[in-house]
């Protein structure tokens, strides 16, 4: 897929029938904790910055009639990659996002970047990774767009705990994609 700047991709399915706001985040947070250990065991220990914090609470968003949670999570940078590491990182980084619909990749790197999204057209959300041509560095993050809130959650007024996955209770266990396994 090609384009001229960063076209946004909304999710195919109803509101209703997407995965819950909290399946979708420890998906995500699991998913690169994952992209960033397989990194490091492959090029060598990084020195990972921008690394947001676990999320305390979801923001509101609203999508035509409904009103959901979304979130925005930078996942990590690191300086000191090569330019022919790019595509290697590309694949880590699909083949961990691929199990949760992050399936519709495209490329919009010119000649000072490397820039790919991995979008999820059913679910909604996009994951986006860069680097810099000249400064190699490298830098992941995801956006999840709208998304409902389990039933007997409200991050309005709920904690997020971290952990493996969503925390027991929330009703996200039940979701669709709850994990690459399901």
């Amino acid at each position: 897929m090609s384009y001229d700047g960063v076209r946004r991709r909304f999710a195919n399915l109803p509101f209703n029938k997407r995965t819950d706001i909290v399946t979708v985040y420890w998906q995500l947070q699991n998913a690169f904790s994952r992209i960033r250990t397989r990194i490091d065991t492959e090029f060598g220990s990084k020195e990972w910055k921008d690394i947001d914090p676990p999320v305390q609470f979801f923001p509101e968003c609203d999508e035509g009639k409904n009103t959901g949670r979304n979130i925005i999570r930078k996942q990590g940078a690191f300086f000191g990659t090569r330019n022919e590491d790019f595509p290697r990182l590309k694949q880590i980084v699909q083949e961990e996002v691929r199990p949760y619909g992050f399936t519709e990749i495209a490329d919009v790197s010119d000649d000072d970047v490397f820039w790919v999204d991995f979008y999820n057209i059913k679910d909604g959300g996009y994951v986006g990774i860069s680097m810099t041509k000249d400064k190699f560095y490298f830098g992941m993050m995801y956006n999840t767009d709208c998304h409902p809130v389990p039933r007997g959650l409200d991050p309005e007024t709920s904690r997020v705990v971290p952990g493996d996955g969503p925390p027991s209770g929330t009703g996200s266990s039940t979701a669709p994609n709850a994990s690459p396994s399901s």
